[in-house]
């Protein structure tokens, strides 16, 4: 089935995934990207994550991404504390409601081993850009935490597209 055929026959139900896909693609490959800029698939994403468990895992890890991607643009050590308290205490809860909605549907929420490797160096690439690095380097070369934000970021960004391309040609809902 080729992809206009699949636009026309699913079109009514698939547009909150096809505005996902996308705004992600252009989120992806734009000359200029803002950390704000993928609010918009991402809000389009969680429109639709109800539909089926994957995509609200693509969606829980598109948040967490989008927000610890958000870390560098508030540097001072003030803000460490608030902005790290306010992302744990929303994607607990988030995931929370993600496990409940799932365990009602008779489903289980839970991630693969890589999600979940993804998501503990996301977390730790964060935790060095704010603890590690000021104490091990000093605050000398400050563009090895955003590179290493850049190409965690970027590695999630990419396992998302690929998933999202995957709901659109190969699985229904």
């Amino acid at each position: 089935m080729c992809i206009r055929d699949r636009f026309r026959t699913n079109s009514k139900n698939q547009v909150f995934l096809y505005g996902a896909i996308g705004s992600f693609i252009f989120f992806m490959f734009g000359f200029h990207v803002h950390e704000k800029a993928i609010l918009i698939p991402l809000s389009l994403l969680q429109l639709i994550q109800t539909r089926n468990i994957t995509l609200s895992k693509l969606a829980f890890l598109m948040s967490l991404n989008a927000g610890i991607s958000l870390f560098p643009l508030l540097p001072e050590p003030t803000e460490t504390l608030i902005k790290y308290l306010l992302c744990c205490v929303f994607h607990v809860v988030y995931y929370a409601v993600l496990v409940e909605l799932w365990k009602h549907k008779n489903n289980k929420f839970s991630f693969k081993w890589f999600e979940a490797v993804m998501i503990l160096g996301l977390i730790a690439v964060a935790l060095f850009y704010s603890i590690g690095h000021p104490l091990i380097f000093k605050n000398r070369l400050p563009f090895v935490p955003l590179m290493l934000h850049s190409v965690a970021s970027a590695s999630i960004n990419v396992y998302v597209l690929g998933h999202l391309f995957k709901q659109l040609f190969v699985e229904t809902f």
